[in-house]
């Protein structure tokens, strides 16, 4: 049997807020109300373990975060949390000396949106990031959807997505 860990469900609780956002948008108004009397709750940030947490830092800062805050926890661990400009939600990097974290293919992602996918790719390859799928130039350049995928050191991926 395998495991997931908590840290792989954030990105789909993530993807299910956006779905309802969209799906039910008088939610996203303030309109509907929760079981608990509150107002709206916002998604604050995504936790992901990693094996060596300076390469990772390394790695997302390629990608346009920049790191802010460097703290252990009281478990132990050691965190660092990275920041987009511009966007509330953060991502937390996670090393736990005594934890592996083993993923199930294709379930947990990130996805960053991008005003040019095209400069945006181009830059992260002269920085030495491998984008995939190899071919995404030609697709592009013949109609086909806009979204390019890089694998962080950890093996998770980041989805990379044109918006305008």
């Amino acid at each position: 049997m395998r495991v997931v860990s908590r840290a792989c469900l954030a990105p789909l609780c993530a993807w299910f807020a956006r779905f309802a956002k969209s799906a039910f948008p008088g939610l996203a108004k303030g309109v509907g109300r929760s079981i608990f009397n509150v107002e709206m709750i916002r998604f604050l940030h995504t936790r992901i373990r990693v094996h060596n947490l300076e390469a990772s830092v390394a790695f997302y800062t390629k990608l346009g975060y920049v790191a802010g805050e460097f703290r252990d926890s009281p478990q132990g661990n050691r965190l660092a949390f990275l920041e987009l400009p511009g966007n509330d939600v953060f991502l937390e990097l996670c090393h736990s000396p005594d934890y592996t974290a083993v993923c199930p293919e294709d379930l947990m992602h990130t996805a960053l949106g991008v005003p040019d996918i095209i400069a945006y790719c181009d830059q992260l390859e002269q920085q030495g990031v491998d984008i995939w799928p190899s071919r995404w130039r030609e697709t592009f350049a013949a109609g086909g959807r806009k979204m390019a995928f890089v694998t962080d050191p950890d093996g998770y991926e980041v989805e990379i997505l044109e918006r305008q």
